[in-house]
């Protein structure tokens, strides 16, 4: 099919290089870093296109041919570190067949590659090259692809407990150091997990300086993909419809996936070479850039049946954790098995139909990456991770509603949880409403199951007893309110029934009492006055017997209720004796806890203030990481200017105006970057370090304005010999005046400041030249005599210009700041020569001397692996910290104010502390070691104003290092190589420029005498002037 053409939501394999296209500034920029650092960290946006630009973009680049320590061979081990990153690498050095040369694969030796790197720990890489068969013949490029699962994957692998992350940032860290072993390494990481590197102490050295961020795809690049993708199939894009997209890449680059999977259904839903034009409703009718993704998820989620679709939501809940991780989207199939209680082949089913659709939006990851496509495959293992991406580009409803729905459900669990071990330990009541309420409705939800509860940490046993204990509590409790009111309504209404009914009696019996005293009145008219009297005391009384039977009604219903309230406000006192006791306890426990509390407020405040600490720290430390990453983005242009500027050197018609135009384009553009480099450093560190790619990019500007191919033909040559014979010695005087010679006998006198150059012919090989003042220079020679010269006369051999004579070779010759008296050094002795310059004193050694220095007033000279010190009387041997040199062989060493430097055979750089006068019996502490060099140290020279130190080697390199006590390891990343020489270096000195600006002078074997600006600013003013002379020339430049 086409579409299989365009790849969609995946990454670009290394074989789809061919179709990979706007991204080649990029790849340079990437090989500049590598070839300088030996490591290159790429980081991005999740979908920015990290691992394409690796996998298509830098191998391929790689294995055309790109030159790097053991030739233009590559082979290449990638892997990701998943949940088991040791096992994971060993798996890809043996799966991949990158240490054979035949590449085929050699997985019988996984276990003894696991094995190593687990013993051997920092150093187990480079046993496991060292020893394969592409050992210095082929380059190893490691590729760390998506470094971020050492971080990402909490719950099935924690880097803070787990030691295996740190074992692989050490072999990492350690391997990029040695700097004999051509192993190379590519790392992609999320920009969002950058600042996880920073607690790796021994990476954050060398990290910041190799970062490439991702740039956004350019409206060019995304022109290009059409161009070759569409174009050339006869299908065409209108100018609306390619704005669509352009500016929505352009405007957010985390749509750059969204893109790729546009373009891929567009390529399916358009005919090839129908002539047909894209135009904006094609491109809407897709979902556009924004919804294309959500678009084919829905479709596929309605192709799915109801129970594939009930199982589809059961997954994608399951994916979903907002315990541990905040905020993850991953689960291996075990969990999610449990959770969904969904069989692995229900889930491996529904995932594989999402699959086929949208490719990477469901990724699986295996526990261990072995090398077999395990995304290729149509079922799961239990201990796979799915791991759900790009969940904000497709941005659909549906998803996010069950997310939201998973999130209100694990909030309302973590709540009733935290309410149900409060209770538990009499901290907390039963629930009432509301509360009750929502826990009912929530523990009554079909999807709150204990399967469904296993992803989180909390008891659901427990939270849902008391839910149900607070219901049952509920209704017993209302159940007995409401019987208690109505035995009390029932009281009340006999009571009142039986008053009433008392009364009306009461009523009765007074209306006939009435009507029988009127007729007793009536039948009996004789009765006297006091008859009438005793009937109406008679009346009286029966008013007053009845007004006493009601008031004894009311009396006893009163009685009764005094008797209940009695009951009740026994019943309150019993309840308030109970709430008293339980004020009192309360009380008590509320005072403990005031004090806990005032204990643990102490120790927060304390962990605060840590905590504000360790913030500020990593504050600062990514302040620092993106200082650096700046920077390291402009280097990144470097090279690519570099190379632009190389080319131009080989162009045919040199001297055409076209041509000149080139130049001074190129030239320009490499003088504004090297000052927004030079700027940059200045705003952020209050000063501007020299790097080697400002070195690199100002060397090749200087070469391409005089049209030389080399910088050893450039105007910083100040003196070839004729016969190209060696110089082995340099000497300077006032800062002007240059005294070398070497093989062919011939001592030069060259004034750096009018070029005037004096040839005096010695006639034996010189090994040794050292001033004296202007006019006199000592000479030693291979033959073992020291000659005095004069420039002022002419120069004979005689016994006046003779001044010792030896069968031993000199080796070098000192004159003492002190007492001006000249010390003599030949391979076994000591001579030091009195004012009138007759041997006064000779000093044999038993071994052969190999470097000589003063540190102060203290000499020193050296052996094969000692260093001695020589007290006027004795030869002391000088102890050092650690027995480092026991197997090295002493070639050179310099004393500085701070620092002892000894360069040995092995073209190592041992590093100890001068703390001023040097008793002989202290040892000198141990600082490090630089390991730069591949062979023999052949000069040490150290820069007391710079704090640098410059090295020679016959590796024909010089390589300049910032030293400091503090941060010595920063030598090792923040070297500069000076390349120019094309035999090894024999001596350095200094002098200046007849602009008086200081210059570092080295003589070689082809007997070359080459210069450097000290100070890199005077580099750039010299190409600076040098263009502006000649744009003068080229009136139309």
């Amino acid at each position: 099919m086409e579409s299989e053409k365009m790849v969609g939501l995946r990454p670009y394999r290394k074989e789809e290089a061919d179709i990979f296209y706007g991204r080649e500034k990029e790849v340079e920029g990437l090989l500049q870093i590598l070839q300088k650092d030996k490591l290159v960290t790429v980081i991005g946006a999740p979908g920015t296109g990290k691992s394409s630009l690796i996998n298509a973009g830098l191998i391929p680049r790689l294995e055309e041919g790109f030159l790097a320590q053991a030739g233009k061979q590559w082979s290449v081990c990638k892997f990701r570190p998943g949940i088991s990153p040791i096992e994971n690498m060993a798996y890809s050095l043996t799966s991949t067949g990158g240490l054979t040369l035949d590449g085929k694969s050699n997985t019988e030796d996984f276990s003894d590659y696991h094995q190593t790197l687990k013993d051997l720990g920092s150093l187990g890489l480079v046993q496991i090259y060292t020893k394969s068969e592409v050992n210095n013949k082929k380059n190893l490029l490691i590729v760390i692809d998506q470094l971020e699962d050492l971080f990402k994957f909490n719950r099935y692998f924690d880097h803070e407990k787990s030691e295996q992350d740190d074992l692989l940032i050490n072999i990492l860290a350690r391997t990029t150091k040695i700097k004999e072993t051509a192993i190379y390494f590519a790392i992609v990481i999320q920009s969002d997990y950058v600042s996880y590197l920073s607690q790796y102490v021994k990476l954050q050295e060398i990290i910041s300086k190799s970062q490439y961020a991702v740039p956004n795809f350019s409206k060019a690049g995304i022109k290009e993909i059409i161009e070759n993708n569409f174009l050339d199939k006869g299908i065409s894009f209108s100018n609306k419809a390619f704005k669509s997209i352009v500016d929505i890449v352009l405007a957010d680059p985390t749509f750059l996936p969204n893109m790729q999977f546009l373009f891929q259904q567009i390529r399916i839903t358009k005919k090839v070479n129908s002539n047909q034009k894209v135009e904006p409703v094609d491109i809407e009718s897709l979902g556009g850039v924004e919804n294309c993704l959500k678009f084919a998820f829905e479709g596929s989620y309605q192709e799915l049946s109801e129970v594939q679709k009930n199982h589809f939501e059961k997954i994608c809940k399951a994916l979903y954790t907002f315990d541990i991780d905040q905020d993850s989207r991953y689960a291996q199939i075990m969990s999610i098995s449990k959770v969904t209680a969904l069989s692995v082949k229900e889930i491996s089913d529904v995932i594989f139909i999402f699959k086929s659709k949208v490719n990477q939006s469901f990724e699986i990851i295996p526990r261990a990456i072995t090398g077999v496509e395990k995304n290729n495959k149509k079922t799961l293992d239990l201990d796979d991770i799915i791991n759900n991406k790009y969940l904000l580009q497709r941005n659909w409803e549906r998803e996010i509603t069950w997310q939201d729905e998973e999130e209100e459900s694990f909030k309302s669990f973590k709540t009733f949880s935290e309410i149900t071990e409060n209770f538990n330990s009499g901290k907390a009541s039963l629930l009432f409403t509301p509360e009750l309420e929502l826990a009912k409705e929530w523990v009554e939800n079909k999807f709150h199951n204990s399967n469904w509860a296993k992803k989180y940490r909390f008891n659901f046993k427990n939270t849902v007893d008391f839910i149900y204990k607070s219901i049952r509590f509920h209704e017993e409790n209302r159940e007995r309110e409401e019987n208690r009111l109505r035995r009390k309504r029932k009281t009340t209404r006999l009571v009142v029934s039986v008053m009433s009914v008392l009364i009306l009696i009461a009523s009765a019996l007074a209306i006939r009492s009435y009507f029988a005293e009127r007729r007793a009145i009536e039948s009996k008219e004789i009765a006297d006055l006091n008859a009438r009297e005793a009937i109406k005391q008679r009346e009286k009384a029966g008013l007053e017997r009845e007004k006493s039977d009601s008031l004894r009604i009311v009396a006893v219903i009163a009685q009764e209720n005094a008797e209940y309230d009695k009951i009740l406000a026994l019943e309150a006192q019993e309840k308030a004796e109970k709430a008293r006791t339980r004020a009192l306890i309360a009380n008590k426990k509320a005072n403990q806890q005031a004090e806990i509390a005032q204990k643990q407020k102490l120790v927060a405040d304390t962990e605060r203030e840590h905590a504000l600490n360790e913030k500020k720290n990593a504050d600062k430390a990514r302040e620092e990481s993106e200082n650096r990453r700046k920077i390291a983005q402009i280097e990144s242009e470097f090279y690519p200017i570099v190379r632009k500027m190389e080319r131009l050197v080989e162009y045919e018609n040199a001297s055409d105006e076209l041509y000149q135009n080139k130049v001074f384009e190129a030239i320009d553009e490499a003088l504004n970057k090297y000052k927004e480099h030079f700027q940059i450093q200045k705003d952020i560190y209050g000063t501007s370090e020299d790097t080697e790619g400002t070195y690199m990019i100002l060397q090749t500007a200087l070469r391409v304005l005089e049209g030389k191919n080399s910088y050893n033909e450039t105007s910083m040559m100040l003196y070839r010999m004729r016969k190209n014979t060696a110089i082995r010695s340099i000497d300077s005087y006032g800062g002007s005046i240059l005294a070398f010679g070497g093989d062919d006998g011939t001592l030069n006198i060259l004034n750096t400041i009018n070029k005037s150059n004096l040839e005096i012919p010695i006639n034996e090989r010189i090994r040794k030249i050292r001033f004296i003042n202007p006019n006199n220079i000592l000479i030693g020679t291979f033959e073992g005599d020291v000659f005095r010269v004069d420039l002022s006369q002419d120069f004979e051999k005689d016994k006046e210009t003779l001044l010792f004579s030896s069968k031993n070779p000199i080796v070098d010759i000192q004159i003492n700041s002190s007492s001006n008296d000249i010390i003599v050094f030949t391979d076994k002795e000591v001579v030091f020569l009195d004012d009138s310059e007759n041997s006064s004193n000779i000093q044999k050694v038993s071994f052969k001397i190999k470097g000589v220095d003063f540190n102060g007033d203290q000499l020193f000279f050296a052996s094969n692996n000692e260093v001695f010190l020589y007290n006027g009387e004795n030869i002391i041997s000088l102890p050092l910290q650690f027995d480092y040199l026991a197997n090295e062989e002493i070639l050179t060493f310099n004393f500085s104010k701070e620092f002892l430097f000894i360069g040995t055979e092995s073209g190592k750089i041992f590093t100890y502390i001068n703390n001023g006068t040097i008793d002989g019996r202290t040892p000198l502490e141990y600082l490090g070691t630089l390991v730069l060099h591949r062979s023999g140290i052949t000069k040490l020279y150290f820069d007391e104003e710079n704090n640098s130190l410059y090295s020679a080697s016959f590796d024909n390199q010089i390589l300049r290092y910032k030293i400091e006590k503090s941060n010595f390891d920063n030598a090792v990343r923040d070297f500069i190589s000076l390349s120019g020489h094309e035999k090894w270096v024999w001596d350095l000195s200094l002098t200046k420029n007849p602009g008086g600006k200081e210059l570092i002078v080295t003589v070689d074997e082809n007997g070359n005498v080459l210069t450097w600006f000290k100070n890199l600013e005077d580099l750039a003013n010299k190409v600076e002037s040098l263009l502006n002379e000649q744009k003068k020339i080229l009136p139309n430049s």
